[in-house]
């Protein structure tokens, strides 16, 4: 019996998504690539969040409806795809940066579907479209593999998250400062932005400020306070920066938030 395919594609689709569109169950069969153009969206997998910065794509064989929400009204797509082979498991669920070469064969993928759809009879652009999507895939792959190699050889690294994220909940009443973290697991300033944003796609500093606001939510959902003691609580010296950040990562300001949570049944 023939040797499964490290790629293999049974059908190509696009679909552009236009902001805060879900994506209809029509598609629950297709890998999606997930791909942030611009500035941070997010994407909302049931109760779980996936954010995605400029130039990141994410990979997900999720079949059930999700939605994608852009604070920032950034550019985005979605690409649908229909992909087995022996490693296809190896790239799912998971975040990439996507640059030099990768960026540009991704860049003339979403080109030529483009062009195909301005042309329903062409024969040649899903030839085109099929040839680059697995140039694309297989460059996703030989650089996963060999992340998973170096993680495999550095287990130290999950010590070193841990330790950061256990820090930040502890002291998420109060404002940190990234060069108080820099110092507590003893890497570089270069060395932990670089290893934080691989393990979990956003900044340290972002990634604080992303649970002083899923605490807040937790605490206006309560009613025990009101903003401002909400804001105090969580160390923020000004409600208006803290309403800023509540926004930025929820697309609705504190009291529209709450109002959102005691209208619904």
């Amino acid at each position: 019996m023939p040797d499964k395919k490290v790629i293999d594609f049974k059908n190509l689709i696009s679909v552009k998504m236009e902001n805060k569109d879900s994506v209809i169950n029509e598609y629950n069969s297709y890998i999606k690539i997930i791909y942030s153009e611009e500035n941070d969206i997010q994407i909302k997998f049931g109760q779980k969040n996936e954010w995605l910065s400029k130039d990141e794509i994410f990979i997900t064989g999720y079949k059930k409806e999700f939605s994608i929400d852009s604070p920032f009204l950034s550019s985005y797509k979605i690409l649908f795809v229909k992909l087995n082979g022996k490693y296809t498991d190896r790239i799912l669920q998971k975040r990439f940066v996507i640059k030099g070469k990768q960026k540009i064969i991704l860049k003339e993928i979403i080109d030529e579907f483009s062009r195909c759809s301005l042309s329903l009879n062409s024969e040649i652009s899903p030839l085109m479209i099929k040839s680059m999507f697995e140039l694309f895939f297989l460059g996703i792959l030989r650089d996963n593999l060999r992340i998973e190699r170096v993680r495999k050889s550095s287990k130290s690294n999950d010590v070193i998250i841990n330790t950061v994220i256990d820090y930040l909940k502890e002291n998420i009443d109060k404002e940190l400062r990234f060069l108080e973290i820099v110092k507590i697991v003893g890497l570089s300033s270069t060395g932990l932005k670089n290893l934080f944003k691989e393990y979990t796609g956003m900044g340290v500093m972002k990634y604080f400020n992303y649970l002083k606001i899923e605490k807040a939510k937790t605490m206006l959902c309560d009613g025990e306070f009101n903003v401002t003691q909400i804001s105090n609580a969580l160390g923020y010296d000004s409600i208006h920066y803290f309403s800023r950040q509540f926004k930025n990562f929820t697309g609705v300001s504190p009291t529209q938030y709450i109002r959102e949570m005691t209208s619904q049944p």
